[in-house]
């Protein structure tokens, strides 16, 4: 299946870069749900996502780009909407709006959301959407919006999904329940729909009692169980990360509401939600690993480090078929890494609270790391801008993120580090070494939300002993109180290394790229080759590197190389006029393809356009 196709003047390049920048937006949307992320995250993403709109817009009018097989779910933008479509669904439906539009509609949800408004709009939408279908399809609606990136707020589905409920159960049929949240009337046509005045007020927040509405809820786990099906089955680092993001943005608010809503739920309904309930505190702890960047950049590291002491307890605990009970109560382990990372080779540690566990770790994650399959190993590059953006703006730009940190001896000479040891008085140069070091595996404090902080806190306890490991989940626990607080000079040292760490990576991109552009004019095209593919190992985000590359696979004459490194290029800076020319000049030496070369000079003189000072 396909998100995009397009006819002929776009289906070599054009339209599979668009539905690479569609799937970043997604990957970027689940990545920044629910992580507190700040207005000035988002606005440093509008770039990319305002020229994913404007690339899909030239090629809807240029080469008919539209959707393809594949559904997604949609919200209309409320600012710029045809009245005469629907208000939400999926883009295989008949009277979905074009790509561009969805794009844009996805981008107003992510603002809205972080203005606190998001929910009112989800709830016509679902609103719009059972009217239609009924109500178990607009939840499931709702759940698919948010397994889709859309729902940057999780408790939004909470609130909507309760709401909901709440309405079936007090109104007795399910029309009486939609219309009971518009002001007494089901609208007709869409303009009506999104006129109408919304009135949950109306609704009592009380526990349902009405068969109907406890019906509701065995489809809707149903729903995420499926998600966590899914997510076991991925076939890659990223797909794995997205599939957990998925299972923290939905699992969560959508069990909140059922408990909040059937308090005394049915036996086959609690034994569901006692496993979602495990799933959704690994979820969790995935998502606050992912952010906290406490093993540096994604990789399977991550995967075993929250695996094995799991798979421990269970051994300790349950005795014979532990492994069965793992793998089917929790999401610790994908399918294609079982063997891997629970054939151990060695004797189990007695438990998780063992001090021969720590050992255990290092020693397995060394074997892992020898056997594991290459899709496991790192972040693919395809999901580094939308993790950059999400979960580590400190970083800067994507494309100079090496695949190994620069040694810190490289760095503490450069002036900013300097300057934050200066200011913080610490001079010992192994101090500094050892304060770099954290401050690599550091966030700065102000993208911490206090569930962050109490995470971290957590964790230090159980790594000094204080705190101890647990099997299970008790839902019903009292919080621990929050006592730790971001270090300002570790605050500093993160910016003062992310910026020299990226200087220095620029320095030698930059190298390596006058390089091979001297080789490929004195006709060396494959030793520029050679060279590029080299850094690419190092440097494997970089877009400069796959646009030098594409020029010299071009100069080769290897066009299907060349099309494939450039779509690439243009995935990750799509924004670049000036790559979109390499691909039209590319293009329109290889017979049959004028039309995407004309296409692909249409959209980098729009681009230059839309970037050019006023």
């Amino acid at each position: 299946m396909a998100l995009l196709t397009s006819g002929p003047g776009a289906a070599a390049v054009v339209a599979p870069v668009a539905e690479e920048l569609l799937r970043e937006l997604s990957a970027f949307g689940l990545m920044a749900a629910g992580q507190g992320i700040e207005l000035d995250q988002l606005a440093q993403y509008a770039e990319r996502a305002e020229a994913a709109a404007t690339i899909m817009a030239a090629a809807e009018a240029g080469a008919g780009l539209r959707f393809g097989d594949e559904p997604l779910p949609f919200w209309q933008d409320p600012a710029h909407w045809d009245g005469s479509r629907s208000l939400a669904g999926f883009t295989t439906d008949a009277d979905a709006p074009a790509p561009s539009r969805v794009v844009a509609a996805a981008f107003t949800g992510w603002q809205l959301a972080l203005h606190g408004v998001a929910r009112w709009h989800l709830l016509r939408s679902v609103l719009w959407h059972a009217s239609r279908h009924g109500i178990g399809a607009g939840l499931d609606w709702a759940v698919e919006l948010s397994a889709a990136g859309c729902l940057l707020e999780r408790d939004d589905l909470e609130v909507v999904v309760a709401t909901m409920i709440a309405a079936l159960d007090q109104a007795g049929s399910e029309q009486r329940a939609i219309a009971s949240l518009l002001s007494g009337e089901v609208p007709a046509t869409p303009a009506e729909f999104a006129a109408a005045t919304l009135s949950p007020g109306t609704i009592a927040p009380g526990p349902a009692t009405s068969a109907a509405a406890a019906d509701l809820a065995a489809p809707l786990l149903r729903t995420l169980a499926a998600l966590a099906e899914e997510t076991r089955r991925a076939q890659d680092l990223g797909a794995w990360i997205l599939g957990q993001q998925r299972l923290f943005n939905t699992v969560g608010p959508v069990l909140k509401a059922v408990r909040r809503m059937l308090p005394r739920p049915p036996l086959v309904l609690r034994a569901m939600m006692t496993q979602l309930g495990e799933i959704n505190a690994d979820a969790g702890s995935h998502a606050l690993a992912l952010k906290g960047a406490k093993q540096g950049l994604p990789s399977f590291h991550g995967v075993a480090m929250s695996a094995l002491p799991v798979a421990c307890q269970y051994r300790a605990r349950l005795g014979e078929g532990w492994r069965d009970r793992l793998l089917h109560e929790r999401v610790l382990v994908p399918d294609e890494l079982r063997t891997l990372i629970l054939e151990v080779g060695e004797q189990w540690p007695p438990g998780a609270d063992s001090p021969a566990l720590t050992p255990f770790l290092r020693r397995q994650i060394g074997r892992i790391k020898q056997h594991c399959p290459e899709p496991w190993k790192s972040l693919p590059p395809r999901y580094a801008h939308a993790y950059v953006y999400a979960l580590r703006p400190e970083l800067g730009n994507p494309g100079f993120v090496p695949a190994v940190p620069v040694s810190a001896k490289v760095l503490i000479p450069h002036p900013e580090v300097q300057r934050a040891f200066t200011e913080h008085g610490i001079d010992d140069p192994a101090e500094q070494v050892k304060l770099l070091h954290r401050a690599a595996l550091s966030r700065p404090g102000r993208y911490l939300t206090a569930r962050d902080r109490l995470g971290f806190q957590q964790i230090n306890g159980a790594l000094d002993g204080t705190v101890p490991l647990s099997l299970h989940t008790d839902v019903s626990a009292e919080p621990p109180k929050l006592t730790w607080e971001p270090s300002e000079l570790i605050d500093d040292l993160v910016y003062a290394w992310a910026r020299a760490g990226a200087e220095a990576v620029r320095e030698m991109l930059a190298g390596a790229i006058a390089q091979a552009t001297t080789l490929i004019g004195q006709g060396e095209a494959l030793d520029a080759i050679t060279l590029l593919l080299t850094a690419k190992q190092f440097y494997p985000w970089s877009a400069d590197v796959d646009g030098a590359l594409a020029v010299a696979l071009l100069a080769h004459g290897d066009g299907d190389a060349f099309l494939h490194t450039i779509a690439t290029t243009l995935a990750r800076a799509p924004q670049h006029g000036q790559s979109w020319l390499v691909l039209a000049d590319g293009l329109g030496a290889m017979p049959g393809h004028a039309d995407e070369a004309s296409l692909s000079r249409s959209i980098a003189e729009i681009l230059s356009t839309a970037h050019r000072p006023t």
